[in-house]
């Protein structure tokens, strides 16, 4: 027998064939696991149990898939423990309907990646399933992905409505996509993430599609959605239930511009804000579209935030619909907002923003402000349809407030009585005075002079700093004038004896106006004169100028009694709202 450096091996018989029958074994498993390009992960000695740490079976899948340049790696149904796993170039990662990773509590199982935080900070990131560094990933099918993130929280001290607090260290993103080209995550459930959710982060082409996210409203951190510095986005279809901002746009210090991102179609429900830029800020923001989405609650529907110097410019909201109902105080249906994280910070600029068709049941306000003048610019909010059941009062919370989220260094806002507060905002105004106008109109209804003085003042009085006349059009008032918003009056509603009368005796009501009043009325005559009259003893005006009156509109004809009285046909001409604004206007100069 031959030697080894004067050493002999052991040897037994029939060892070489025992060889040959392993390297046989190995090849049909191979054969098997990759069948028609399919790596089940059962074949690799995954174990659906729930209970088994299956993190190397499932890595040995992807691997070998990888391995062979690409194939598809199917998750079949079962709950498999895992830690953390990472994808490859070229993978169909396959979550099977009825099948489950769960995240262990094992926090070493993680696989660990240098890098930084959102500030630059080196730290470890682990991540349950980390897509980083490749190209063509595609994950999807009817599975789930449960972080089982109660093991990384404290105990709540009380329930609900209580946040929980964060055990130190944890996991990062449940699922993250970073440096990374031409990724799909669609029809997917992430679920009981022990910090932010599903995090996509300098990558590029990446489409989030179909997922739900259903989180404790209450989880620590538990973001939705995070997309940071990355272009070519696109999130659609998708519904998710989180405590901390659905979806949200970020950019890091040395990172990237978020750029060329689209989130449609999705239904949401968070304790903090449900569509957001910010708060850091350290690169740009531009292109960025938000649409077709649904809100069952939120503490903020849109906000962006710049703390960082970063400029955001060219962002389209549109179509968004929802309530402001957290249980928290303070809520704000829109915020943009720009302050600096610290003395040093640079300060940025919100441009070129368009906010368009957006309906919220809210009791908060509107805070549009930045730390200098000038740095918000072109901001245009048309079509908006707020529901107040109640206007909350700041002036309690407002001066105690401590988040980074409100303008702190700004105390005159954070208590503002007002449902639209702004400071430091570049104005129309500024544009309309550079064309040579010098004439600013203000449609003001019903309800602004119950709850909007401070807006109407604060309007009035830059107008007349740049030496323009400031006049009041009523908007809407008593359901006899027209202009915007498309608001019912109060009056009809609580006057409905006052009502214009179709020949069948039914009142006209119209859904965008409300019930229309009959000029006929002296009910009518008479608030209107008040109102009006208030409007000039309230505000610094200039003037009022009466708009088209619409309860003569061509298609209506008023029996109402009163009308009846000099039109026995009904009352119809044109010349009946010419003579009665002329009524009106020598009453209120009397």
């Amino acid at each position: 027998m031959p030697t080894c450096n004067g050493q002999c091996p052991h040897t037994f018989p029939g060892s070489h064939l025992f060889l040959f029958i392993a390297l046989l074994l190995t090849t049909v498993f191979n054969q098997a696991g990759a069948q028609n390009g399919a790596f089940r992960i059962t074949d690799y000695s995954a174990v659906g149990d729930g209970i088994t740490l299956t993190t190397l079976a499932i890595q040995s899948a992807i691997d070998a898939a990888a391995e062979a340049g690409g194939g598809r790696v199917i998750v079949p149904p079962g709950k498999y423990l895992t830690g953390g796993i990472e994808l490859r170039d070229n993978i169909i990662f396959e979550l099977q309907g009825g099948a489950t990773l769960l995240g262990t509590d094992q926090l070493d199982a993680y696989a660990t990646h240098e890098g930084t935080d959102q500030h630059g900070k080196v730290i470890q990131r682990r991540h349950l399933i980390s897509v980083t560094g490749v190209k063509n990933v595609l994950i999807e099918d009817k599975g789930t992905i449960n972080g089982q993130g109660k093991f990384y929280w404290e105990t709540p001290a009380a329930p609900p409505p209580q946040w929980i607090k964060a055990k130190t260290p944890r996991p990062n993103a449940l699922l993250e996509v970073a440096d990374s080209e031409n990724i799909t995550i669609r029809d997917i459930t992430l679920t009981n993430s022990p910090n932010w959710t599903c995090h996509i982060m300098h990558s590029q082409d990446v489409v989030v599609d179909g997922i739900r996210i259903i989180n404790d409203l209450f989880a620590p951190n538990a973001d939705g959605i995070d997309i940071t510095g990355s272009q070519r986005v696109r999130v659609t279809n998708c519904d998710i239930t989180t405590c901390d901002d659905a979806i949200v746009l970020k950019t890091w210090k040395d990172g990237q511009p978020c750029e060329d991102v689209t989130v449609t179609n999705c239904t949401l429900e968070t304790l903090c804000a449900a569509l957001k830029l910010g708060t850091e800020s350290y690169a740009d923001y531009r292109r960025i579209t938000f649409s077709n989405c649904a809100v069952r609650t939120a503490s903020r529907l849109f906000a962006i935030y710049v703390r960082d110097g970063g400029t955001v410019e060219d962002v389209l909201v549109s179509n968004i619909t929802g309530s402001t109902k957290a249980p928290l105080v303070l809520n704000r249906p829109i915020q943009l907002m720009i302050a600096k994280r610290t003395p040093e910070s640079p300060v940025g600029r919100i441009r070129n923003v368009s906010i368009n068709q957006v309906s919220c049941e809210t009791d908060g306000r509107i805070l549009l402000t930045s730390i200098e003048p000038d740095r918000i610019s072109d901001v245009r909010i048309r079509n908006l349809h707020l529901r107040y059941p109640f206007v909350e009062d700041p002036t309690a919370a407002g001066s105690d407030i401590k988040s980074a989220q409100f303008p702190t260094t700004l105390p005159e806002v954070l208590t503002a009585k007002a449902t639209i507060v702004a400071k430091n905002i570049r104005h129309d105004l500024d544009e309309m005075k550079g064309l040579g106008t010098d004439i600013v109109c203000i449609g003001i209804t019903e309800s602004d002079i119950k709850y909007n003085e401070g807006n109407i003042r604060f309007i009035i009085e830059e107008a007349h700093q740049r030496d323009m006349q400031v006049f009041a059009v009523p908007s809407r008032m008593a359901g006899i004038t027209a202009g915007q918003p498309i608001e019912p009056p109060l009056f009809g509603y609580h006057h409905p004896e006052t009502a214009v009368l179709r020949k069948d005796g039914t009142p006209v009501v119209r859904k965008t106006h409300g019930i229309l009043s009959s000029f006929y009325h002296p009910e009518v005559k008479n608030y209107f004169i008040e109102t009006t009259s208030k409007m000039l003893e309230q505000f610094d005006l200039d003037g009022i100028i009466w708009d088209e009156p619409k309860s003569t509109w061509w298609e209506w004809q008023d029996f109402s009694e009163l009308a009846l009285k000099d039109n026995p046909e009904g009352a119809t001409t044109s010349n009946t709202w010419r003579t009665l604004r002329t009524s009106f206007l020598i009453s209120m100069l009397n």
